[in-house]
Order: structure tokens, then sequence, then C-alpha cells
């Protein structure tokens, strides 16, 4: 699978992956290659372990190399929204039997459900000498009723790459989103909104520490109005220091809640793992997942400590993404590792081999 959502436990949908990992073994050692496959949508009444695949292929246009992931939106079995292939937009509203691409400029790096609406964030290229692959965000949103997508107004932010663009919605229509700014010297920057995006305040993020949260973060939200923004700082062989801040006040005011500020010296027990993260996920304003390189970490008290999952190792450190439907059931999904749930929020088990049929 490449990316999914679930409705309940036991119903979801998913889009296969563009490319799945071959391994060729030979007297001199193994060989890693991948082989591209149609996307189509996959449907599970279990929880994850059997999924039918139904429909016609998506649309993908060309594809990446690796184990290729994407994103995933729902509003039932039949009007889905999919980012695939090299961040094309597309959607369906006939269960899969047909699809489209969106009609908005753009690669698109983020795509979520809040409030009625669908919204994606495009960053298309505006390329310089000092940032080759600056892109700079636009917001989309579309009432899920209908699919016709307007542009929300954004200030003017440049982005140092796709890679550095992060957003997330809460309930209450607040929006937070952030890049690393580009140039010569990079930043962070976060807009905020609190009306749907019909108003904004920009500002640098938060520091952390005495950190600048520069080198890359991570959003997360939770009911009514909190928020988390994970910090990276400069890593080194698969770690980084890095803070986690909440604020439940749209950004106005931001609280370190967890911190590892050194490589050198172990951090006590219970701390924010080190290792580089892939993917911040929330149940509730209490319960996170923090999937990071080769595992995942919990907390149950907002991020103030951590606990390692053993049972979630994903060999490869592949790309992962968490799929949460409340604060007990939880999906992680590494395209070309497998996938993990969870049914009380703590413990989490393989779901694997995936079967389709």
């Amino acid at each position: 699978m490449g990316a999914l959502q679930f409705f309940s436990p036991t119903t979801g949908v998913g889009v296969t992956a563009s490319a799945v990992i071959c391994f060729r073994h030979s007297k001199e050692g193994s060989e890693v290659s991948f082989r591209s496959q149609p996307v189509r949508l996959a449907l599970t009444a279990d929880g994850g372990r059997f999924w039918r695949l139904t429909g016609a292929a998506a649309p993908t246009g060309p594809t990446m190399p690796g184990p290729a992931g994407g994103q995933l939106v729902a509003a039932s079995t039949r009007r889905i929204w999919a980012i695939v292939g090299r961040d094309r937009l597309v959607a369906t509203t006939d269960g899969g039997r047909s699809w489209k691409q969106a009609t908005i400029g753009g690669p698109a790096v983020a795509l979520m459900r809040s409030g009625g609406f669908v919204w994606a964030v495009t960053c298309p290229s505006v390329a310089s000498r000092d940032s080759p692959l600056a892109c700079r965000p636009h917001l989309w949103r579309a009432p899920q009723s209908t699919g016709v997508w307007t542009e929300v107004k954004l200030p003017e932010l440049t982005a140092q790459a796709l890679e550095s663009v992060d957003v997330t919605i809460s309930s209450g229509h607040t929006i937070l989103l952030t890049v690393m700014t580009a140039g010569k010297t990079a930043t962070g920057e976060m807009a905020v909104s609190t009306d749907g995006g019909t108003t904004w305040r920009t500002h640098l993020d938060p520091r952390w520490d005495g950190h600048a949260c520069t080198f890359g973060s991570e959003l997360a939200t939770a009911p009514p109005q909190t928020f988390w923004l994970l910090c990276d700082g400069n890593g080194a062989a698969g770690s980084s220091p890095k803070g986690l801040l909440r604020t439940t006040d749209a950004g106005a005011t931001w609280h370190t809640v967890s911190a590892v500020t050194s490589l050198i010296h172990t951090p006590p027990a219970g701390s924010i793992p080190l290792a580089e993260p892939s993917a911040l996920a929330a149940g509730s304003s209490n319960r996170l997942w923090l999937s990071v390189t080769n595992g995942l970490a919990e907390t149950d008290d907002g991020g103030k400590t951590w606990t390692n999952v053993p049972t979630v190792f994903n060999v490869g450190g592949w790309s992962t993404t968490l799929s949460v439907l409340n604060a007990t059931h939880a999906w992680l999904l590494a395209p070309g590792a497998g996938l993990w749930s969870t049914t009380d929020g703590e413990h989490w088990e393989p779901i694997g081999p995936l079967h389709t049929h």
C-alpha cells in the first residue's frame, strides 16, 4: 500500500504504491531495485489484513524512484482524493471506477480533511541561484460534496524545497503552516489563521531551549485547539537534537514539552527519541505517536515522556505515514516495509503480509 485511511476499526480505503521493492539475490550479495505498478483503489473490512482492489488505475504520470508512498483523504469509499506519482493530486467520486487530476497548479505536497472541506497545499517552483529547489506554497480547499477547488490566499512565503512545507488544520478552523525559507540563510517561518484562511499573521517559528526551529519540523493537532510543533536540530548519522513544542492559543505562545539538545550525552529515560523523525500524529490532547527512522515512540502525557514501541521495526528506514482514527485506534504504514496497528493506543502489532485480491 502507498497510503490509507480508516473510517472504523475495521473499514478503510487505500491506494496501492506506484512502485514496489524487488530483491535479487546472488553469490555476490543482494541487489535492490524498484518496479513500477498501477495505482489502484483498495478496500478493507478486517482492519487492514486483506484488501480488495477495485476500479481503474489512477493517472499517476511520472513516478519517483524508490519505495513510493503518497497521501490520501476520503469522505467515503466512493469520494477519495490522493497524492500519487510525483506529487500529482487526483480524485475519484465513483469508488475508483474513474479518476481525474485536480485542476490546481504546481506539485501537491500536503492533503487533509477538516471542517467539511478537503485541503491541499501546492508548491510551484520559484528556483533561484541560491535556492535551486525553492517553491512558493499555495493553499486550496474544496467542499467534500462537490470537489470544486478554490484558492485560499496565503501570505507570500518561499520554501527551500517541497519537503520544507508542513501544514495542519484543527477542527476549529485554525490553520498552521510552516516553511523552512529559501535563501542563503534558512529560517523557520510560520503562517497562522484562526478563521479558515480569511486573515493571517506570520512570524518566525518559536525557539526551543535557545535553538531556532530551522532545520525542519513536523506539525500535529488534536481537538479542539491543541497543536504540536516538532523542531529538528542539525543531525548526524540518523539522529538529531529536537524539541517538541505545544500551543493551545493558535501559536500565540509555545511551551517546550520535551527536548534532547545534545547528540553527545545519553538523554534521560523517557526523553523524546534522538532518531530522525518521519511522521508525527495525535489521537487526543495527550496521546501522540512519533515515527522515527526504524521505529515508533508513543506518549500519553502530551509529549512529556516517551516510550519506544518494540514491536515496530522498519528495517529499511522507509518513509512512513500515520493514519489516526482516535486515541486508541491508529495505523502506521511504511511502503516497502509493512503495516502496523494499535487498538489501545499503546501496543502495536504488525499486519502482514498484506494480501490483495
